[in-house]
């Protein structure tokens, strides 16, 4: 008789990435379970396709998809979720609580990955790289080289795993170090010999902000309108955290009206992002959220999300 499946790969990384395939199929194997894996795809499963594809599997590998408690309903036979990355913003976690779900889950595996990608921005936007590369192309030797980073008074809002990081690399630039977080973190910024600032006073005091937060209520167009108001005259503003944690519009005004002296974002509210104004920027630098995307990071996350698995098969 075959066997019924029991765990889904609904992060599609582990169709895409040969040897991670191998090790959760290893992995399941060795419970006695068999795996399937969600087809690549331009999105993310949703829907009804999500409920068919999960069936009665008892055990998922989520990554973007949106788990909440009409999703929960219609999968009774499920016991236990491990998270593909490090955001849970599309995780339900009172839902999973209230139906007794398992959630495996490890921060700070791709931390490197997109603090170095933070800070690549930066140096990019100083130094005017994407403008110079683009003039080049066109046939102009403009020898324009932008500010160093070194030196820069550089604000770090929201100190987590990443933002902890990013702290670090811009020390070794012996940057002015500057922090805002909804927790108290006056013993980091004393260890990194940077200051804790509140939100509006680094905005004015620094020459790149760099936004490390999840998204929240709080969070939310934390970069809007008002910041654009408040903010240092041409400052660097850079997005690697979520994509409506800073307004495009805002940002995109800013460029245009020169209070901004660059924006990189990695992430955005709607993904792909598609034409927008932004884009035809010259101090506009974008990436299709590769953040935690190196190879490296990529292992990482994989490898957490197949040990979640494996954790969750022995409990069952």
């Amino acid at each position: 008789m075959a066997r019924t499946w029991q765990v889904a790969a609904l992060s599609q990384t582990f169709s895409k990435t040969d040897s991670l395939r191998k090790k959760l199929e290893e992995t399941v194997a060795f419970s006695g379970g068999e795996v399937r894996f969600a087809p690549p795809s331009p999105a993310p499963l949703a829907g009804q396709e999500l409920i068919d594809f999960v069936g009665d599997s008892q055990v998922i590998v989520v990554g973007r998809e949106k788990i909440d408690a009409a999703f929960l309903k219609a999968c009774p036979k499920l016991k236990a979720i491990s998270k593909y990355g490090v955001g849970i913003d599309n995780i339900d976690l009172d839902a999973l609580s209230q139906n007794n779900i398992e959630f495996y889950w490890q921060g700070g595996v791709n931390a490197q990955s997109v603090a170095e990608l933070a800070v690549g921005m930066a140096i990019s936007l100083l130094r005017r790289v994407q403008i110079t590369c683009e003039q080049l192309r066109q046939g102009l030797w403009d020898k324009n080289g932008g500010r160093e980073f070194s030196g820069r008074s550089i604000g770090v809002v929201g100190c987590g795993q990443i933002g902890k990081r990013v702290l670090g690399l811009a020390q070794a630039f012996g940057c002015e170090l500057f922090l805002c977080d909804i927790e108290d973190r006056h013993d980091l910024a004393r260890q990194m010999g940077a200051r804790q600032l509140e939100y509006s006073e680094l905005l004015k005091r620094c020459e790149v902000i760099t936004f490390h937060v999840p998204l929240t209520d709080l969070t939310h167009h934390m970069f809007a309108d008002q910041a654009l108001q408040e903010v240092r005259p041409g400052a660097v503003i850079l997005n690697t955290s979520r994509g409506p944690v800073t307004d495009i519009e805002s940002l995109t005004r800013g460029l245009e009206s020169g209070v901004l002296g660059g924006v990189g974002l990695d992430v955005y509210e709607t993904e792909p992002l598609g034409k927008h104004a932004i884009l035809e920027h010259p101090k506009f630098l974008g990436t299709p959220h590769i953040g935690g995307s190196s190879h490296e990071a990529i292992q990482a996350m994989g490898r957490a999300a197949i040990e979640g698995v494996g954790k969750a098969l022995a409990s069952l």
